[in-house]
């Protein structure tokens, strides 16, 4: 009877468990009301039983003369349980290219839509004026004393 008990309160606990599971969702930066979406993928890759699976999403302005500053990264877990986990290896907010590693938990795989919002940098300021030319020097007359 014992041990019908504990199997039910561990099965309970499993329930619970599975029920509550939220996605690993993230968001560094913020969306301002001038930004551009950048970039709008879904980061997939399956899993294998056993084995924890791991994929960079790198995003990079290839070609672009005027490249956008990134100003916020968005991650959606579409798994919503057993998502993969997210962090920014190199670049991110501030800069104009970033990658961003994902992994799994032991036996799933990683569906992610990833959104990039950015906007020009801000326009130079101008140039100060140059400053005026000194005065030239009253010339010497050296026949006065």
């Amino acid at each position: 009877m014992v041990k019908i008990m504990v199997c039910l309160f561990f099965i309970a606990a499993a329930i619970i468990t599975l029920c509550s599971a939220s996605g690993n969702d993230y968001q560094w930066g913020s969306i301002g009301t001038t930004d551009t979406l950048m970039a709008k993928e879904i980061v997939f890759k399956s899993g294998f039983l056993g084995t924890i699976t791991t994929h960079d999403y790198v995003y990079q302005q290839v070609g672009v003369a005027e490249p956008l500053t990134i100003n916020a990264i968005k991650i959606t877990d579409k798994k919503k349980f057993k998502g993969a986990t997210a962090a920014i290896s190199s670049g991110g907010v501030g800069s104009t290219e970033v990658t961003i590693k994902f992994t799994s938990l032991r036996g799933s795989g990683i569906k992610s839509l990833v959104e990039i919002y950015g906007a020009a940098a801000a326009a130079a300021a101008p140039a100060p004026a140059p400053a005026p030319a000194p005065a030239p020097a009253p010339e010497l007359d050296p026949t006065n004393p």
